[in-house]
């Protein structure tokens, strides 16, 4: 079993003693069919014991925003004892224009004691008409987490292996043997010329550049591994800063490389009344990067973006440079650790994060249980075709309001860009 969460701080501790909202002769029939008329994200995979998130409408937005949580409670949670109603997200976005354009200000975070099912409380809340949507807060989790292979080959100079070296164009140790970076068919007897992913064509244009920063939305990246140290995103006041300090106010402590967000969500009681109030929140700390937790894929898809090219030293990589400091940057966005796993709150504060924070492309090395082949279904929503039935893709999700976030174009963080780019692991569908 995975770790569980208490994901946000208390907004109001409120016990609720109902005396609005569903009668006791309301028959469960009609709860369950407003629930299937209000859920997104669909109810499959393990949820986090004691939340349920949830989109209001904006009216009730409002009301909490002027102070009136109390006045509408039992309203706005009939029959549910609640132990906490906070903001689904820990930090307000820096563009809020485009967040309410998207109403990532509408979702919030119900508490209640972890032994009462999710579906239970999900089919009260959901009679509610200041409700829009029902979402469970379900842990996010890898398509795949197949076993390690380390690399049993030799370094390849060009001195050893003239022929198989000769395509390349940089002189790290194990280049040779990356034939899905360089393909001319003498690196092994089965080789196929050209069976690669044709990056040496975008190397004559440019090895990288380090205004990109990407965000690797993984296990943690290893900050001082010798073939990465160079390429790592820095966070230059928090770098500089003091310990334990929010030093550039960007509302995450000691963020220096990234943020850590499993298990991040722990303020004070007054977090949630300043943020509401537009006032200067109380900064959130997670825990301390640890690329050691897990199977360090993080660190793994981190060579393959950007481990520094031309030095002499483990791999080449797409878009590490020359040699020259001249390669992308490396966010870390911890979304795994270990045997804990995010939650579908805290990954859409890891967007927000990455958005607000310089990044403009997003690696995500997880997935969705389906084979979505459309870039515009994930976003928007629709419909697949899988195993003879007819599968529906809701884009109502907390996650991909985030999502669309960190897409939209007043949000771009490179020139060359019209909006920051999302890219997905395909998963290891056979």
């Amino acid at each position: 079993m995975k770790t569980s969460h208490i994901l946000l701080a208390a907004l109001a501790i409120v016990s609720i003693s109902c005396t609005k909202g569903i009668s006791e002769d309301t028959p469960m029939l009609q709860e369950q069919h407003t629930l299937n008329a209000k859920l997104v994200g669909g109810n499959d995979g393990e949820t986090v014991p004691g939340t349920l998130l949830v989109r209001l409408d904006a009216e009730t937005v409002k009301a909490i925003e002027e102070g009136r949580f109390a006045e509408i409670s039992e309203e706005l949670l009939p029959g549910v004892e609640a132990t906490s109603f906070t903001s689904a997200l820990p930090i307000r976005p820096k563009n809020m224009e485009v967040a309410r354009k998207y109403g990532l200000d509408q979702w919030f975070v119900v508490g209640f004691d972890a032994q009462t099912r999710p579906e239970t409380v999900a089919e009260k809340v959901a009679t509610s008409r200041r409700i829009r949507s029902v979402q469970y807060n379900r842990y996010v989790q890898p398509i795949w987490e197949g076993e390690v292979h380390p690399f049993e080959g030799s370094p390849v100079t060009r001195s050893e292996d003239a022929g198989a070296q000769a395509e390349m164009v940089f002189d790290d140790e194990f280049a040779a043997h990356q034939w899905n970076l360089v393909n001319d068919g003498t690196i092994a007897s089965e080789a196929v010329a050209g069976a690669d992913i044709g990056v040496k064509d975008a190397w004559r244009l440019t090895g990288g550049d380090p205004s990109v920063v990407v965000a690797v939305f993984d296990c943690a990246v290893a900050t001082r591994h010798e073939d990465l140290k160079d390429a790592v995103w820095q966070n230059e006041a928090e770098v500089n800063g003091q310990d334990d300090v929010d030093d550039d106010g960007n509302g995450f402590i000691d963020d220096k490389y990234g943020f850590n967000f499993v298990n991040c969500f722990e303020f004070n009681e007054d977090y949630i009344n300043n943020a509401l109030n537009g006032q200067k929140q109380t900064a959130i700390k997670g825990r301390a990067l640890n690329s050691n937790a897990g199977s360090g894929h993080g660190t793994h898809v981190a060579g393959i973006i950007g481990a520094t090219n031309n030095n002499g030293k483990g791999v080449s990589s797409i878009a590490g440079g020359t040699g020259n400091g001249d390669g992308v940057r490396l966010m870390t966005c911890q979304i795994f650790q270990g045997s804990s796993y995010c939650a579908d709150a805290q990954n859409a504060a890891a967007f927000i994060y990455a958005a607000d924070n310089g990044a403009c492309i997003a690696q995500c090395s997880y997935g969705n249980a389906n084979i979505i082949t459309s870039d515009d279904i994930y976003i928007n929503g629709g419909e697949i075709e899988q195993d003879g039935q007819t599968i529906k893709v809701n884009s109502s999700t907390l996650e991909n309001a985030a999502l669309k976030y960190f897409l939209d174009p007043a949000n771009s963080n490179h020139e060359s860009l019209e909006g920051n780019m999302a890219i997905f692991a395909a998963g290891n569908h056979s």
